[in-house]
Parts: structure tokens; sequence; C-alpha cells
């Protein structure tokens, strides 16, 4: 997970990048490679947004946000999996 600061004074905003790579537990498929997305999830798994590349975490998602994977094989075959990531502020007032 990559964090950092966008802040144009310097000071931390507090967010993170969350790739497919950083959840999956070894996603294959017997015939061809796979292809993995990430979005945010209701409570009914289901998605509020585009399964994309990237999930931007920032201080307005402290707490527990659910994550859904999304692998797609070559020949269009798709599976999902869920689970949920907390996000906590860890620098000092």
């Amino acid at each position: 997970i990559s964090s950092g600061s966008s802040s144009t004074t310097g000071l931390p905003t507090g967010f993170a990048v969350l790739t497919p790579e950083n959840i999956d537990n070894g996603s294959y498929d017997d015939c061809s490679g796979v292809t993995l997305s990430i979005a945010r999830v209701n409570a009914a798994n289901i998605a509020l947004e585009v399964y994309d590349q990237e999930l931007i975490l920032t201080c307005a998602d402290l707490g527990t946000v659910r994550v859904g994977l999304r692998v797609e094989d070559a020949a269009g075959n798709v599976n999902f999996c869920w689970l949920d990531v907390l996000v906590e502020d860890k620098n000092a007032p």
C-alpha cells in the first residue's frame, strides 16, 4: 500500500493507494492469465463505483471500508471476493 502527502503546503493529507495485488491471495485461471480490479462495495457487496486498478483511501474513509476484488480471465469469466479494510489515522494531531 502506498501512502503519502498530496498537500501543496507540505502537510500530510493522509491517503493510501490500495491496488488489487495488495489484497489478491493467488487468483488464477487454468487456461489463461487473469486481470484484477478493485472497487468499494456496499454491505450487500454491490460495487459503489467502477472496478479499476487502484482505490484511493483518505482520512474521510476512517473506519471500515468494504472492498471488492474482481478477477476476469481471457474468456470473460468473472469472479469476485470481498473484504473489509480498516482505515486508521496514525498521525499525531
